[in-house]
């Protein structure tokens, strides 16, 4: 599994195939760390969207106000520190939400790393001290 970030969104690529950030729970569910960070990281990216696209908003109906009207004294300071405050905002929770999914994947992919090697069988054709054999580690 491998997360992705991309100008229109995230998404996952599990088994080489593309899947959106909001239909990934299910492969994650398996590891019940990596879903619980997902989850969070995954709430999270509302509020961005939301924040960023009101922040984009306000900001640009004063930069069409002053398009418009001409003059600087259109322009409204408290609508444009409101946008601006709003933009960072969004900028700030979307880059921690890509932190926590790209952190549920790390984990998804260390337990399986983890499950993989607990559950190595080994089995090898050599000599011993009782003679030639297969030999069976697990």
């Amino acid at each position: 599994m491998e997360f992705k970030k991309s100008f229109l969104g995230n998404h996952i690529l599990v088994d080489g195939k593309k899947v959106k950030a909001n239909k990934a729970g299910p492969y994650l569910k398996q590891n019940a760390e990596a879903f619980t960070v997902f989850k969070k990281g995954y709430n999270q990216s509302s509020l961005s969207t939301v924040s960023g696209l009101t922040g984009g908003l306000l900001v640009g109906i004063n930069v069409g106000n002053l398009l418009i009207n001409g003059g600087i004294d259109s322009l409204s300071g408290t609508g444009l520190a409101l946008g601006g405050g709003l933009i960072l905002l969004g900028v700030i929770v979307d880059s921690n939400t890509n932190a926590k999914m790209r952190r549920a994947v790390r984990i998804y992919n260390e337990g399986l790393a983890s499950a993989s090697q607990k559950e190595e069988i080994r089995l090898s054709f050599g000599t011993s001290s009782n003679g030639v054999g297969l030999h069976l580690s697990f």
